[in-house]
C-alpha cells in the first residue's frame, strides 16, 4: 500500500505537508500531524500517539470498502485517534491490555482464529 496523501489547514497557512502511508505511519508523520492538530504530548505519550494511527487504519482500506471510513487520509485516521485519546490519553495502552486478554480467552477454547460475525460469511 503506497499512497501520497496531502494535509492541508488554510492555502493562506502553507501548511501543506506530504505523508506516505506504507503501511504504518511513522514518527514523522506523527509528529507532523500531532504539530496539525496541537497535539500535548506531556498529556498523551508520543508512543500512544503513533500507534493510535497505525491501530485506526483499520478504519481505511486495510479490512476491505464495508470498513473502509476515512479511506487511508492521514487526517481522518488522525480524528479517530484523537477521539480515542480524548476518551483517555492511554486509550491505545488499555486497548492493547484488552486485546491480549481476549486473545488467551480464545486460545483457552483452542480457537485460534477469530470467529466470523456474520451470519453467511463469504
Amino acid at each position: 500500500m503506497k499512497k501520497s496523501t496531502s494535509i492541508k489547514k488554510n492555502s493562506n497557512k502553507r501548511l501543506t505537508k506530504s505523508i506516505k502511508v506504507s503501511p504504518l505511519f511513522t514518527e514523522k508523520d506523527a509528529k507532523k500531524l500531532g504539530k496539525y492538530f496541537h497535539i500535548n504530548f506531556k498529556v498523551v505519550p508520543f508512543k500512544e500517539w503513533q500507534h493510535g494511527f497505525n491501530v485506526e487504519l483499520e478504519h481505511g482500506s486495510k479490512f476491505g470498502s464495508l470498513t473502509n471510513i476515512s479511506n487511508d487520509n492521514p487526517k481522518v485516521t488522525a480524528k479517530i485517534a484523537i477521539a480515542h485519546l480524548k476518551e483517555d490519553p492511554r486509550y491505545y495502552y488499555y486497548l492493547n491490555k484488552m486485546e491480549s486478554a481476549r486473545e488467551k480467552y480464545w486460545n483457552k477454547k483452542g480457537i485460534t482464529s477469530k470467529p466470523s460475525i456474520f451470519l453467511h460469511p463469504k
